[in-house]
């Protein structure tokens, strides 16, 4: 389940990641790992987030990320109710 407040960042990845920078989800609070992606496009992580019912997204009141534009539309998107940081 993901947490109410929410990290998410890109990394660079192994060779055999499939986009050329992976993505992490963490919990903003504990740095607890979440989930680590191999692919930071925006359509992979749409869908990687859409697989999650609506109730469980409207659950997250907080992202922390960093000013990557595409990151932007699909949070809003995804997770409506969360207010956005800037790291």
């Amino acid at each position: 389940m993901i947490n109410f407040s929410t990290f998410i960042d890109e990394f660079k990845g192994t060779k055999d990641c499939e986009g050329a920078m992976c993505f992490i989800v963490s919990d903003a609070d504990t740095n607890q790992i979440f989930d680590i992606l191999n692919d930071r496009r925006n359509f992979k992580l749409r869908a990687y987030f859409q697989r999650f019912t609506l109730k469980a997204r409207k659950k997250v009141t907080h992202i922390v990320m960093d000013i990557n534009a595409p990151y932007d539309s699909f949070v809003k998107d995804v997770f409506a109710c969360a207010k956005i940081s800037i790291d």
